[in-house]
């Protein structure tokens, strides 16, 4: 058996299809945790601006792994600007390893890339949200330090009491 070459590449503009198309499979999987998420999002108009963004703004952080030459994961981080709040914080805004991927030690890896540019930029925390019932990312980031501060409550409007 060959033992894959895992490296990290700093994602770049001409990389936007490789992200959309790793995020689309986070959109896929978190599916399953909201029946209102739309799935083709990432293929969207609003979703490929987005991409080119992720890859083209110096403000991103983006950055891809790969098994040989075959994009397998990503992480992409920006500046969180909280109005009421004091500390300087960078967001994960998204973050996905393929499945065949998972539980091999490459999101803690990509986390750690992310922590490092952060502490480059002067940035104090780490943000990032999951969907409540997805306990294997929630556990995933408590692993890497990171802790609860709120938790976002969504209900239809029909079911709201006079």
């Amino acid at each position: 058996m060959i033992k894959p070459k895992i490296t990290f590449k700093k994602a770049l503009p001409k990389d936007w299809e490789i992200i959309q198309k790793l995020n689309h499979q986070i959109f896929q999987d978190n599916s399953q945790y909201d029946k209102y998420e739309d799935v083709n999002w990432p293929f969207s108009k609003n979703g490929i601006n987005y991409f080119k963004k992720v890859t083209s703004n110096k403000n991103y952080y983006c950055l891809i792994i790969y098994d040989d030459d075959k994009p397998i994961g990503y992480l992409a981080g920006v500046e969180k600007k909280f109005g009421y709040r004091t500390n300087k914080t960078a967001e994960i805004e998204n973050m996905g390893i393929s499945p065949q991927y998972r539980s091999q030690g490459l999101g803690t890896k990509l986390i750690n890339k992310f922590r490092q540019w952060c502490k480059q930029k002067n940035f104090t925390h780490i943000y990032v949200n999951s969907y409540y019932k997805n306990k294997k990312a929630i556990n995933f980031y408590k692993n890497q330090g990171l802790k609860p501060i709120d938790i976002s409550l969504e209900g239809k409007v029909s079911t709201f009491k006079d």
